[in-house]
């Protein structure tokens, strides 16, 4: 919906919670975005769960899991979940997962069920900068 609004990529973090066996999304403070990343501020998991992985966009391309992604993702240990051809009645997604050393792609269906999606809440679609085209690594950098 953010692409669909704005022409800008996003995040979510999924953290996964133990003892109730929970899962969430998290809509982390952005920073600056545009159509090719996101930076976002990171804040503290929460003590009683794991952060589990992170969904983004790659707006009204297919989805695939890019350079930038790899390098990311190999920093976040998890399942992450990036979302192709946002423009068509149909989106694409690929699933990778990451160990911290490498990352590897997972059949989505092993994954995740897709359920029917709740409307995002309002404060997802905060107008913010736009990103600096500056490529350094840095902790809450997500492409």
């Amino acid at each position: 919906e953010v692409w669909r609004r704005y022409q800008r990529e996003d995040v979510l973090l999924i953290h996964y919670f133990p003892k109730k066996q929970q899962y969430a999304l998290v809509h982390p403070p952005l920073v600056a975005a545009d159509e090719g990343g996101v930076h976002y501020d990171p804040q503290p998991t929460p003590p009683d769960a794991v952060c589990f992985g992170s969904i983004h966009p790659h707006g009204l391309l297919p989805a695939y899991h890019s350079n930038e992604d790899q390098t990311d993702d190999i920093a976040a240990p998890g399942i992450h979940l990036i979302v192709g051809n946002v423009d068509q009645p149909i989106v694409s997604i690929c699933c990778v997962g990451s160990d911290g050393d490498d990352s590897f792609p997972i059949p989505l269906n092993d994954v995740v069920a897709v359920p029917a999606w709740e409307k995002p809440p309002a404060e997802w679609f905060v107008l913010v900068p736009k990103r600096t085209k500056s490529r350094t690594m840095n902790k809450g950098v997500r492409s």
